[in-house]
């Protein structure tokens, strides 16, 4: 798509990529960078990283809380989702 800007960041490419493939929670997101080896490439030695991420790529439009979720004695767990533009915008800069 023409005028798509540019990832700000590997991560922000990595993170928009993990929720295309399925709604997931922040901290999902981090187990699976991490099995993945995407680490190595996007930085996130700090777990805020992701958070910020995330939060930045929400600032954007280009994804969105599907739900919030909780389990018996866990703490809430939100849950992310593409939106039709942060699609589009994966599929940009991929």
């Amino acid at each position: 798509m023409p005028g798509s800007p540019r990832p700000r960041s590997p991560l922000s490419m990595v993170v928009l990529s993990l929720v295309c493939e399925e709604p997931m929670h922040p901290y999902r997101m981090q187990a699976l960078i991490e099995q993945r080896g995407k680490n190595l490439v996007a930085n996130v030695a700090q777990r805020n990283s992701v958070y910020q991420t995330i939060a930045s790529l929400r600032r954007a439009g280009l994804i969105a809380v599907r739900e919030t979720e909780r389990s018996e004695r866990r703490p809430e767990r939100t849950v992310y989702e593409p939106t039709p533009d942060g699609r589009r915008t994966l599929h940009a800069w991929l």
